[in-house]
């Protein structure tokens, strides 16, 4: 995988805890938050190459975050995260930069996700 520097948005710290150790093991600067307004205030003021996002956060939710970052013209590729299935459209649009995959997922799935999104830019 190519290093890079990644916001993580996940509001259950084990959950977050065991996704930044395997990027920090694959060569990843990792900043994390748990809601969904300090990572719009991160991504506001910071370079990223890729948000890890889960979908349910507290304050501004996942959908909401994502939606925010395209209609600022942010195009940083993103990486969903959900607990619950969904059917319906979670605002992906342009799928080359933007994936949605379901917990529990296994290690390879996460790393594989980001490595796609991050070969993709």
């Amino acid at each position: 995988m190519r290093a890079g520097n990644v916001l993580l948005v996940e509001d259950y710290v084990e959950v977050g805890d065991v996704v930044a150790e395997i990027l920090a093991r694959n060569g990843y600067a990792v900043s994390k938050t748990c809601d969904g307004l300090s990572a719009w205030e991160m991504i506001s003021s910071q370079h990223f190459d890729l948000v890890i996002s889960d979908l349910g956060l507290p304050g501004l939710d996942g959908r909401e975050l994502l939606k925010n970052m395209r209609k600022n013209s942010i195009k940083t590729p993103v990486l969903l995260t959900s607990g619950v299935r969904i059917s319906e459209k979670f605002g992906c649009g342009d799928m080359s930069s933007c994936r949605l995959i379901y917990k529990p997922f296994e290690i390879n799935e996460i790393k594989n996700a980001i490595f796609d999104l991050l070969n993709k830019k």
